[in-house]
């Protein structure tokens, strides 16, 4: 819409439902009012411009207005997550939303955030920028029955042999489950303008977070961050990012991403990120900036960590009691 693209926001298998309440003309179905934005002459082309007919899917979607907690660049790309498991976590089975390209774990070959799709032993990740409700397409909705408890564990070698062709999407595989080698990574992995037309890769422009094989034994260096590599700790809370979610249904509430640091990784700010994504959920605590809280970190390297201590208040401005935690320290 305009400089931003609206992406769908959503914790579901279906990622449609979601409005945003900033440029939809509706009156909220709890309090009855409208957005300011959509009553100001001065700003409500943006609101007509979100339920335009001329536009797919109008009416729909997060509007990606909102600063990115680590780069304070406002987020300029859609994110889609869906985590392997044999039950259904309301708020994390299944993840649309809008997102920051740099933060986007897969990487070019400098280290920056990029486009594509990451198909790990866990999940399956993608972040796109191409147009607008782009974390919604076809190839989209194929990974995302793979959140299914019906399709747990994941047939690693089907999700392989998906025609990636068809999608026109960069998708590398980085498993490491038992019995998956790194050469089958690298034959599954797709970038569109790197395979011939008979199917072969072209080894020059595949991949690039697939190193070459170093050892002459078919192993490559997939260098990629497992979320069981993690060290408790405190964190200091230094910033956070409040932004609005679905609950379901006609439950709406806000998910915030922190911001820390810690003894261990020095000045290095640490993000919540996807490691430490919070659900959905009005009762949800609120950490406050100043705070010191217990805390579960990935590799330094990898830049994010999950709280793990109590809070001082739900979203609702409730006092939570807090229990004695007692941190692991360094």
């Amino acid at each position: 819409m305009g400089e931003m693209i609206t992406c769908y926001e959503q914790n579901d298998e279906s990622y449609i439902g979601y409005k945003d309440k900033i440029y939809s003309p509706e009156a909220d179905k709890e309090t009855g009012e409208v957005s300011e934005m959509c009553l100001n002459e001065d700003t409500v082309i943006w609101c007509d411009r979100y339920v335009d007919e001329a536009y797919i899917n109008a009416g729909r979607g997060d509007v990606c207005d909102h600063t990115d907690p680590t780069t304070y660049i406002r987020r300029n790309a859609c994110y889609f997550n869906t985590i392997f498991g044999a039950e259904v976590n309301d708020e994390k089975t299944w993840s649309y939303k809008c997102w920051e390209i740099s933060q986007c774990p897969l990487k070019d070959a400098n280290g920056d955030g990029r486009i594509g799709c990451q198909v790990t032993r866990q999940r399956i990740t993608c972040c796109c920028q191409d147009e607008d409700y782009c974390n919604g397409d076809d190839l989209i909705e194929i990974f995302a029955t793979y959140g299914k408890p019906e399709n747990y564990p994941p047939d690693y070698q089907e999700l392989c042999d998906i025609d990636f062709s068809q999608y026109d999407w960069y998708v590398a595989f980085k498993i490491d489950a038992t019995g998956w080698t790194d050469q089958q990574n690298y034959e599954c992995s797709y970038d569109p303008e790197g395979i011939d037309f008979t199917g072969n890769y072209d080894t020059d422009t595949i991949a690039d977070d697939i190193t070459d094989d170093t050892d002459g034994q078919g192993t490559y260096d997939l260098n990629d961050n497992d979320e069981d590599q993690t060290t408790d700790g405190k964190c200091l809370i230094i910033g956070r990012t409040e932004n609005k979610c679905s609950c379901g249904g006609d439950c709406y509430s806000y998910e915030y991403e922190y911001t820390a640091t810690t003894e261990r990784c020095g000045d290095a700010e640490l993000v919540t990120g996807e490691f430490g994504a919070e659900t959905c959920d009005p009762e949800n605590p609120v950490y406050e900036i100043g705070e010191e809280v217990c805390c579960e970190v990935l590799d330094c390297a990898n830049g994010e960590f999950r709280i793990t201590s109590d809070g001082y208040m739900n979203r609702n401005g409730i006092y939570i009691n807090i229990m004695a935690i007692f941190c692991i320290l360094w």
